[in-house]
């Protein structure tokens, strides 16, 4: 079933589609799924590539268009068409709460596991092939979406032509310094800058004591030549201009707004607490 309508800048489709829902057994169960087709108006009838939006969470539905803020779309709908799926048990499509869950939480929990990102990652192909047919079409995923692109690679890597993920999609450790991190997720700058740089700085061992430049002359290492709840000496040298140093901690980190800032750098000790007498006062 679908409905089509306009609305200011989009002109949308609305789409239903019945799946299983256990996809290991297709004559079981049944359950509705949602997806809002929008392209640029004037556009409706070009051949334009697909792209399909998987929404984070998990749990959250696909943005409306004109309702919520979505930059991206503005940009996307330059080139492609796209496809909102309200994933299984959000939004419009048959929902996972407590009105539809079963009341005995063994059950429950059985039912829910048919609601993971490979369910999803079946929906969605069951959805290109009521569309397009066989074409290839290009997903983005957000935050939980992306782990869903990731699992379309594994599933169904013939089904979508390229894979991009903004954020959420982080490779692991394991990933990073085996260099395979780039090509799971090759079309997220974010993650293939990060597994990029990673490997070089992992893979370096620890300075050892003996061959610290600190402990060949016995001198402390610099985060330990300050005792704790010492104030900062006067005569200590000005942080270099767009920096800003610490006020529990020292350390100098830089700053857009030239404005100090806390430190997140975990210590062994309790900061030392700050004195609130006026810096021409103190005695400390």
């Amino acid at each position: 079933m679908t409905i089509s309508f306009r609305r200011p800048g989009y002109a949308c489709t609305d789409h239903f589609l019945d799946v299983p829902l256990d996809h290991a057994d297709p004559g079981g169960p049944t359950i509705r799924l949602y997806a809002r087709e929008v392209v640029a108006p004037g556009r409706q009838d070009d051949d334009l590539p697909w792209l399909l939006y998987l929404q984070g969470g998990p749990g959250n539905k696909a943005p409306r268009p004109g309702a919520s803020p979505a930059a991206w779309l503005g940009r996307a709908l330059r080139d492609y068409r796209v496809l909102l799926l309200d994933q299984r048990g959000t939004g419009r499509s048959t929902p996972a709460n407590r009105q539809t869950l079963p009341a005995a939480p063994a059950d429950a929990a059985a039912y829910l596991r048919h609601f993971r990102a490979d369910s999803i990652v079946r929906d969605a192909e069951l959805l290109r092939r009521h569309l397009i047919g066989d074409r290839p079409w290009s997903v983005l995923g957000q935050s939980f979406g992306g782990f869903c692109t990731v699992t379309y690679l594994s599933l169904a890597p013939e089904g979508s032509a390229r894979r991009s993920s903004p954020a959420g999609c982080r490779a692991s450790p394991r990933a990073r310094t085996s260099g395979t991190a780039p090509r799971t997720c090759a079309s997220s700058p974010r993650t293939t800058a990060t597994s990029r740089a990673i490997p070089a700085t992992a893979t370096s061992p620890p300075a050892s004591p003996a061959t610290s430049p600190n402990a060949t002359n016995g001198s402390p290492p610099a985060s330990a030549s300050r005792p704790a709840g010492s104030r900062r000496s006067a005569s200590a040298s000005a942080p270099p201009a767009g920096s800003t140093t610490c006020t529990t901690c020292w350390r100098r980190r830089s700053s857009r707004a030239g404005r100090a800032r806390r430190c997140r750098t975990r210590s062994s000790s309790p900061p030392a607490r700050r004195c609130r007498t006026p810096r021409s006062r103190c005695t400390r």
